[in-house]
């Protein structure tokens, strides 16, 4: 059986997830913060957040994927965003063993995203 090459993985069905932290700001809304656009949602809650976030979310990739720009899409958090978020999934899966509490200041989270773009919000990607 041969290996397959660079152009027939293209063609593969694939799905990945974006990394989320929430946190409350200074004046106590929520935030969902994507780690690998830097997009924020906000919120009252962290759910509300977090859906704002994902319609951001949807928009820029369409955005993105309408101009051919994938570009677009390349811009991290700032270090301290990834620094909170190592440690909140540290934090979640030690508690997660010894059953206790967990931070209720922060949250984690992430965005599915599927194999193709135009599997997104219909009204965004170009047909």
């Amino acid at each position: 059986m041969s290996e397959k090459t660079h152009n027939d993985l293209a063609g593969d069905k694939f799905m990945f997830s974006l990394r989320v932290l929430g946190y409350q700001t200074p004046d106590k809304e929520w935030a969902a913060h994507c780690l690998e656009t830097d997009i924020v949602g906000y919120g009252k809650s962290f759910e509300r957040a977090f859906n704002n976030l994902k319609e951001l979310t949807e928009m820029q990739i369409s955005f993105a994927f309408f101009k051919k720009q994938p570009a677009l899409l390349d811009r991290p958090a700032p270090p301290e965003i990834f620094e909170i978020y190592n440690r909140m999934q540290r934090t979640f899966f030690e508690r997660y063993y010894q059953k206790s509490k967990t931070d209720k200041k922060h949250r984690i989270a992430s965005i599915p995203i599927p194999d193709s773009p135009r599997k997104l919000n219909n009204c965004f990607v170009p047909a």
